[in-house]
């Protein structure tokens, strides 16, 4: 087997959610975040073309997941107040250079704001002529080996991908909220990870558990450096399950990682770039999953601490009820919204008792999810 060509993705992001939440609306730069009515409005402008700013899709980025997440709306019609009513973000340019002379491909970063906070993802797309060994040791480079150049404001630093994400949120707040609004809490990095095209691979050949490439997949979702000698699950139990597919494809998935080995899809196989679009679509998926979730989190911690949803803006309330009904839809698969089990996995491993809490705050009611 080997592997031609890889798309890696890391996503993080960043609750900011006191500047909402609080009664008296701080002074920031972008003060369409704390004001539905203003937010509105710049979605109006970018929709005009009047804004810096763009909409998530921009490039086509998950343009299939945008318009199943907005109940099958053509994204040349979606709307200010649908757009709002959906927490859709704003697209945002890292205004950095970031590059890697030892990456056989392209390096690139870009942000969302919402309301609540940042996000930020970076993409590594690259193609070789890797073993699957030498493939797995290339994403380890690309996570946490190797280093980035990042260049901006005339300076140039060299730095893992951690920090380069840090950097990215660190550069989008003080953008958007400015110096005096304290970093929030950052979450944990999601990683999408994408083979894209591979040759010697018998695509009609379910993958085995315990074998290479299963060695291979669970490195790729979960990064251990003792991948090699890790003893591996059942298969079956990170299998995300798909919509039916060829017996070789499988959608495995760790706790913050997702790995999609979908050989009958191969460029060389398939003759058409189908695996970068899915990649895309999966991955902004995540996003909004992980972006909701972090605002669910942040308003449990809220509650629990003895906060009462009066206490907060009514910015901040809409958001927290609109948050709870999308992720309601999301987790049972509602026919008017995107439909996936990754979607599902990732909100019930780490965010459904948060995402419970604000489901029912005594405002509002809604069945808990389970």
């Amino acid at each position: 087997m080997v592997i031609n060509e890889l798309k890696l993705s890391f996503l993080q992001t960043e609750a900011l959610p006191e500047p909402l939440a609080s009664l008296g609306s701080p002074s920031i730069p972008y003060q369409f975040l704390l004001s539905e009515p203003l937010y509105q409005a710049e979605l109006a402008r970018v929709e005009s073309g009047e804004s810096e700013h763009r909409m998530p899709w921009y490039r086509h980025a998950g343009k299939l997941f945008w318009f199943y997440y907005l109940e099958q709306t053509r994204i040349r019609n979606v709307k200010p107040r649908q757009a709002w009513r959906g927490l859709v973000p704003l697209y945002c340019d890292v205004d950095a250079t970031v590059s890697a002379a030892w990456v056989p491909g392209a390096v690139s970063l870009r942000g969302y704001v919402y309301p609540w906070g940042i996000a930020v993802v970076a993409d590594v797309q690259a193609k070789g002529a890797w073993s699957l060994d030498d493939a797995v040791e290339f994403g380890f480079q690309v996570r946490s080996k190797n280093s980035y150049d990042w260049k901006a404001t005339g300076q140039s630093v060299s730095v893992p991908l951690n920090a380069l994400l840090d950097r990215a949120i660190a550069m989008l707040r003080a953008t958007a909220y400015g110096p005096t609004v304290q970093p929030g809490q950052p979450g944990e990095v999601f990683a999408v990870v994408s083979v894209l095209d591979a040759q010697d691979v018998n695509v009609d050949a379910p993958v085995e558990s315990g074998k290479e490439l299963h060695q291979a997949l669970d490195a790729w979702s979960g990064w251990s450096q003792f991948w090699k000698q890790n003893q591996l699950k059942e298969l079956t139990a990170s299998i995300i399950e798909i919509k039916q597919s060829p017996a070789g494809h499988v959608l495995y998935g760790g706790r913050r990682g997702r790995v999609v080995w979908f050989p009958a899809a191969f460029e060389s196989i398939a003759k058409r770039r189908g695996l970068e679009c899915y990649h895309g679509n999966l991955l902004a998926a995540t996003l909004q999953t992980e972006s909701l979730c972090r605002l669910a989190q942040a308003v449990a911690k809220q509650l629990a601490a003895g906060q009462a949803i009066g206490e907060f803006s009514v910015t901040y309330s809409n958001c927290a009820r609109l948050a709870a009904g999308i992720l309601g839809r999301l987790y049972t698969g509602s026919r008017d919204t995107y439909r996936s089990n990754s979607v599902r996995d990732q909100i019930k491993r780490t965010y459904l008792d948060s995402v419970n809490t604000v489901r029912n705050p005594g405002s509002w009611s809604m069945p808990a999810l389970s």
